[in-house]
Protein backbone atom coordinates (compact mmCIF):
# COMPACT_ATOMS: atom_id res chain seq x y z
CA UNK A 1 0.00 0.00 0.00
CA UNK A 2 0.60 3.28 -1.00
CA UNK A 3 -0.72 4.86 1.72
CA UNK A 4 -2.50 7.72 -0.72
CA UNK A 5 -6.51 7.63 -0.79
CA UNK A 6 -5.99 7.74 -4.86
CA UNK A 7 -4.02 9.67 -7.79
CA UNK A 8 -4.83 12.94 -7.30
CA UNK A 9 -4.02 12.70 -3.26
CA UNK A 10 -0.06 11.55 -4.41
CA UNK A 11 0.25 14.66 -6.60
CA UNK A 12 -1.57 17.22 -4.52
CA UNK A 13 1.17 15.78 -1.49
CA UNK A 14 4.01 15.56 -3.50
CA UNK A 15 3.77 19.36 -4.28
CA UNK A 16 4.94 19.58 -0.21
CA UNK A 17 7.68 17.18 -0.70
CA UNK A 18 11.04 18.44 -1.88
CA UNK A 19 13.19 16.89 -4.21
CA UNK A 20 16.70 15.37 -3.58
CA UNK A 21 17.84 18.33 -5.97
CA UNK A 22 16.10 20.73 -3.80
CA UNK A 23 17.12 19.35 -0.37
CA UNK A 24 20.73 19.85 -0.89
CA UNK A 25 20.58 23.62 -1.82
CA UNK A 26 21.49 25.34 0.87
CA UNK A 27 19.27 27.94 2.72
CA UNK A 28 20.59 31.30 2.61
CA UNK A 29 18.55 32.68 5.27
CA UNK A 30 20.03 30.67 7.72
CA UNK A 31 23.60 30.05 6.50
CA UNK A 32 23.61 34.22 6.38
CA UNK A 33 22.50 33.99 10.26
CA UNK A 34 26.07 31.94 11.02
CA UNK A 35 27.90 33.75 9.00
CA UNK A 36 30.38 35.51 11.05
CA UNK A 37 31.01 39.57 10.12
CA UNK A 38 34.04 40.42 8.01
CA UNK A 39 33.83 44.06 9.36
CA UNK A 40 34.31 43.58 12.91
CA UNK A 41 37.54 43.63 14.40
CA UNK A 42 37.15 42.57 18.17
CA UNK A 43 39.77 45.20 20.07
CA UNK A 44 39.95 44.67 24.16
CA UNK A 45 40.33 47.85 25.88
CA UNK A 46 42.00 48.89 29.14
CA UNK A 47 40.15 49.31 31.94
CA UNK A 48 40.05 53.29 33.36
CA UNK A 49 42.44 51.82 36.08
CA UNK A 50 45.08 49.92 33.47
CA UNK A 51 45.00 53.00 31.59
CA UNK A 52 45.42 55.48 33.98
CA UNK A 53 48.81 53.48 35.32
CA UNK A 54 50.37 54.26 31.63
CA UNK A 55 50.66 57.74 32.71
CA UNK A 56 52.49 57.41 35.94
CA UNK A 57 55.80 58.83 33.86
CA UNK A 58 54.26 62.39 33.24
CA UNK A 59 55.14 65.36 34.81
CA UNK A 60 52.10 66.41 35.12
CA UNK A 61 48.30 66.32 37.56
CA UNK A 62 47.29 63.22 35.32
CA UNK A 63 50.94 61.37 35.97
CA UNK A 64 49.98 62.60 39.93
CA UNK A 65 46.67 61.05 39.84
CA UNK A 66 48.37 57.51 38.17
CA UNK A 67 51.31 56.99 40.80
CA UNK A 68 48.95 58.18 43.91
CA UNK A 69 46.73 55.31 41.76
CA UNK A 70 49.60 52.92 41.93
CA UNK A 71 50.58 53.61 45.63
CA UNK A 72 47.09 52.99 46.62
CA UNK A 73 46.67 49.08 48.01
CA UNK A 74 42.83 50.18 47.83
CA UNK A 75 42.63 51.76 44.89
CA UNK A 76 39.07 50.47 42.91
CA UNK A 77 38.78 48.99 39.58
CA UNK A 78 35.15 49.67 38.89
CA UNK A 79 32.85 51.27 35.86
CA UNK A 80 31.95 54.60 37.06
CA UNK A 81 33.06 57.84 37.85
CA UNK A 82 31.46 58.09 40.83
CA UNK A 83 33.39 55.10 42.41
CA UNK A 84 36.33 56.64 41.65
CA UNK A 85 35.42 60.09 43.05
CA UNK A 86 33.62 58.54 46.40
CA UNK A 87 36.90 56.70 47.08
CA UNK A 88 39.29 60.10 46.70
CA UNK A 89 36.90 61.57 48.67
CA UNK A 90 37.21 59.28 51.42
CA UNK A 91 40.59 59.33 51.08
CA UNK A 92 40.49 63.19 52.04
CA UNK A 93 42.22 64.12 48.50
CA UNK A 94 42.46 67.78 47.59
CA UNK A 95 39.74 69.79 45.18
CA UNK A 96 42.88 69.08 42.52
CA UNK A 97 42.91 65.88 42.45
CA UNK A 98 39.11 65.47 41.91
CA UNK A 99 39.16 67.78 39.26
CA UNK A 100 42.41 65.89 37.44
CA UNK A 101 39.75 62.74 38.50
CA UNK A 102 37.37 64.03 36.28
CA UNK A 103 39.60 65.38 33.39
CA UNK A 104 41.40 62.07 33.20
CA UNK A 105 37.59 60.02 33.25
CA UNK A 106 36.83 62.60 30.37
CA UNK A 107 39.96 61.60 28.19
CA UNK A 108 39.28 58.31 28.90
CA UNK A 109 35.97 57.68 27.79
CA UNK A 110 37.03 59.58 24.56
CA UNK A 111 40.03 56.84 23.96
CA UNK A 112 37.52 54.33 24.63
CA UNK A 113 35.05 56.03 21.85
CA UNK A 114 37.93 56.14 19.63
CA UNK A 115 38.92 52.27 20.18
CA UNK A 116 35.47 51.22 19.61
CA UNK A 117 35.08 52.87 16.47
CA UNK A 118 37.48 50.44 14.88
CA UNK A 119 35.36 47.73 15.57
CA UNK A 120 32.65 49.52 13.07
CA UNK A 121 32.75 49.54 9.62
CA UNK A 122 34.89 52.19 8.26
CA UNK A 123 32.28 54.77 7.02
CA UNK A 124 33.49 57.76 4.62
CA UNK A 125 32.51 61.17 7.12
CA UNK A 126 31.71 64.30 5.34
CA UNK A 127 34.15 67.00 5.63
CA UNK A 128 32.68 70.13 7.98
CA UNK A 129 32.93 73.06 5.38
CA UNK A 130 35.41 75.99 7.10
CA UNK A 131 33.92 79.39 7.52
CA UNK A 132 35.17 82.36 6.57
CA UNK A 133 36.26 83.36 10.56
CA UNK A 134 38.09 79.83 10.11
CA UNK A 135 40.40 80.30 7.31
CA UNK A 136 41.19 83.64 8.60
CA UNK A 137 42.91 82.13 12.09
CA UNK A 138 46.14 80.50 12.09
CA UNK A 139 48.36 79.03 14.32
CA UNK A 140 50.58 81.17 16.16
CA UNK A 141 53.73 80.57 17.86
CA UNK A 142 55.33 82.13 21.13
CA UNK A 143 58.92 82.45 22.43
CA UNK A 144 59.72 83.27 25.48
CA UNK A 145 56.67 81.75 27.85
CA UNK A 146 56.88 80.03 31.17
CA UNK A 147 54.05 78.55 31.37
CA UNK A 148 52.12 78.44 34.84
CA UNK A 149 51.77 76.20 37.53
CA UNK A 150 47.72 74.89 37.10
CA UNK A 151 47.05 75.93 41.06
CA UNK A 152 47.74 79.95 39.67
CA UNK A 153 45.80 79.83 37.01
CA UNK A 154 42.59 81.60 36.61
CA UNK A 155 39.84 81.42 34.37
CA UNK A 156 38.39 83.24 31.95
CA UNK A 157 33.95 83.50 30.67
CA UNK A 158 33.18 82.28 26.78
CA UNK A 159 29.82 82.10 25.52
CA UNK A 160 29.77 79.00 23.20
CA UNK A 161 30.44 80.02 19.99
CA UNK A 162 33.44 82.55 20.79
CA UNK A 163 36.85 82.22 19.53
CA UNK A 164 39.90 81.23 21.59
CA UNK A 165 42.87 79.86 21.95
CA UNK A 166 44.42 76.59 23.60
CA UNK A 167 48.40 75.29 23.50
CA UNK A 168 49.31 71.88 24.47
CA UNK A 169 52.90 72.19 24.94
CA UNK A 170 53.38 76.15 26.11
CA UNK A 171 55.27 77.25 22.47
CA UNK A 172 52.50 76.71 19.80
CA UNK A 173 48.90 78.10 20.41
CA UNK A 174 45.61 76.79 18.50
CA UNK A 175 42.84 78.85 17.31
CA UNK A 176 39.61 77.04 18.63
CA UNK A 177 35.96 77.60 18.80
CA UNK A 178 33.92 77.19 22.12
CA UNK A 179 31.43 74.42 21.38
CA UNK A 180 29.94 73.75 24.83
CA UNK A 181 30.02 74.90 28.65
CA UNK A 182 29.91 73.76 32.01
CA UNK A 183 31.23 74.04 35.29
CA UNK A 184 34.09 73.10 35.00
CA UNK A 185 35.10 72.48 31.53
CA UNK A 186 35.32 74.04 27.63
CA UNK A 187 34.37 71.68 24.61
CA UNK A 188 36.34 73.24 21.85
CA UNK A 189 36.86 72.51 18.26
CA UNK A 190 40.20 73.56 16.51
CA UNK A 191 39.67 75.48 13.20
CA UNK A 192 43.48 75.53 12.18
CA UNK A 193 46.45 72.82 11.38
CA UNK A 194 46.13 69.23 10.87
CA UNK A 195 43.64 68.95 14.08
CA UNK A 196 41.12 70.74 12.82
CA UNK A 197 37.71 69.48 13.27
CA UNK A 198 39.10 67.98 16.11
CA UNK A 199 37.20 68.25 19.56
CA UNK A 200 38.94 68.54 23.35
CA UNK A 201 37.13 68.78 27.01
CA UNK A 202 40.11 71.14 28.60
CA UNK A 203 39.68 72.86 31.98
CA UNK A 204 37.76 76.40 31.69
CA UNK A 205 41.18 77.80 32.91
CA UNK A 206 43.43 76.35 29.64
CA UNK A 207 41.51 78.10 27.40
CA UNK A 208 42.57 81.52 26.77
CA UNK A 209 41.35 84.46 24.74
CA UNK A 210 44.95 85.19 23.64
CA UNK A 211 47.42 83.26 22.11
CA UNK A 212 50.25 84.45 24.86
CA UNK A 213 47.60 83.33 27.94
CA UNK A 214 46.96 80.27 25.90
CA UNK A 215 50.81 79.13 26.03
CA UNK A 216 50.91 80.55 29.75
CA UNK A 217 48.30 78.68 30.68
CA UNK A 218 48.90 75.35 28.17
CA UNK A 219 47.19 72.11 28.93
CA UNK A 220 48.40 69.92 31.26
CA UNK A 221 47.52 66.71 30.97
Amino acid sequence: MNGFANYQHFLNTSKDVPTKREAAKPNPTIEADVQPSKSVRIVNLPSFTEWLAKHRKRDSPLGDLAQDCADDGSWPNEFTLDAYRNHLVGANASWEALETLDKAWKTYKAYLKRSESKTAPLVKRPVRAKTIADTKRKIVFVKGIKPLHYAKRVREAFEVGAEAWVSFNGRKALPVTITESDDRHYSVRIVAGKDAGNINSLFRDEVRSTPELACLNCVTL
